[in-house]
């Protein structure tokens, strides 16, 4: 009597079986999975749903593919240039060399556009996983990746569904201004950075939260909006110090547009600090040495930067799986002679 054999099990549906079912090519598949934004919608619509009807899984497929590490990783952060993303890089850098790991550094300008590139094209080089400082306000694409390669965020957080490593801005912001206060000043304002990520929002939220303890009058044309550069905070201060001349300190969201506040309270006349004082969130190379040396609120960001390597290497080695993780690292308050 013949027994009878069991059902053999259905293989796993591939990228091509999903292109086939679609109409489109395995590109198009791939660029869709990877979280590309420039595919028609209508497209990403039938892939989607051919990747439904076929119970198609992305985190299959890249632990199939995935046979081997090639012990490459990949930064993008928005400004390669600043020397926050500069210490950022180098401290990652040092971990993933230490673990073996060649790093890709890949620079934004600050251009959504080149960020999409930038990242479609660590995915090409089939990095293990990527340290992103995002440009976008929403995280869907990276979260799309995140089903390929592990990722971890870096300084802005546009989703919390990701690893992520960034400093307490509410508390940094808070302390200069209270150190601010401590030094006599009342009329303090701020060139505050473009409100798009979470940085921007929590270093405002700590300079309004610490006003408001202190009982200080902070009318809206002293909370001022910069882009981040020295030019947006030269062009802010300028401003401020014509429509409020009472304005007796002043903080600074980021180091790049405290630079520029500096050059525009220089231009202005105004002595530092006898007349206005000066506060930048972002400690950075030759602050000591500026005239007068500048008070900071430092981030650690050698130790932000070799965090994240860590997280995302623990994720690559798959040490660590299951819920994101969110490291918020403490600032420190460095009172020079601008204060």
């Amino acid at each position: 009597m013949r027994t009878k054999e069991p059902p053999q099990a259905k293989a796993a549906s591939t990228q091509r079986d999903v292109a086939a079912r679609a109409g489109v090519s395995v590109a198009t598949v791939s660029r869709v999975l990877n979280g590309v934004d420039n595919v028609d919608p209508v497209i990403r619509r039938k892939v989607e749903r051919a990747m439904s009807e076929l119970r198609y899984s992305p985190n299959e497929v890249a632990r199939s593919l995935r046979v081997r590490a090639t012990k490459m990783v990949g930064i993008i952060a928005p400004e390669i240039a600043n020397p926050f993303a500069m210490e950022v890089a180098s401290g990652a850098q040092r971990v993933f060399r230490d673990n073996g790991y060649v790093a890709f550094v890949s620079g934004s300008e600050s251009d959504i556009a080149n960020e999409r590139s930038n990242l479609q094209s660590l995915v090409d080089k089939r990095v293990d996983g990527l340290l992103v400082t995002p440009l976008e306000p929403e995280g869907r694409a990276l979260e799309r990746v995140n089903h390929q390669i592990p990722i971890v965020l870096i300084d802005y957080i546009n989703t919390d569904r990701l690893d992520s490593v960034r400093v307490d801005n509410v508390e940094g912001a808070f302390h200069a201004v209270a150190h601010l206060v401590s030094r006599g000043h009342r009329h303090i304002a701020t060139i505050a950075g473009p409100q798009r990520y979470t940085s921007d929002r929590e270093r405002l939220e700590g300079f309004q939260r610490a006003c408001s303890f202190y009982n200080l009058n902070v009318p809206q044309s002293y909370i001022r909006f910069g882009d981040f550069f020295v030019e947006g905070g030269y062009q802010q201060c300028r401003a401020l110090l014509e429509d409020c001349p009472e304005v007796d300190a002043i903080l600074a969201a980021n180091n790049l547009m405290g630079i520029g506040v500096l050059k525009a309270l220089r231009d202005a006349g105004k002595q530092i600090p006898e007349e206005v004082a000066l506060c930048i969130f972002d400690d950075f190379l030759m602050a000591d040495l500026a005239a007068p040396p500048l008070t900071v609120v430092a981030q650690p960001a050698f130790s932000i930067g070799e965090t994240a390597a860590r997280m995302l290497i623990e994720r690559v080695t798959k040490r660590v799986t299951g819920e994101a993780r969110q490291v918020l690292l403490k600032p420190e308050l460095i009172v020079r002679e601008s204060t």
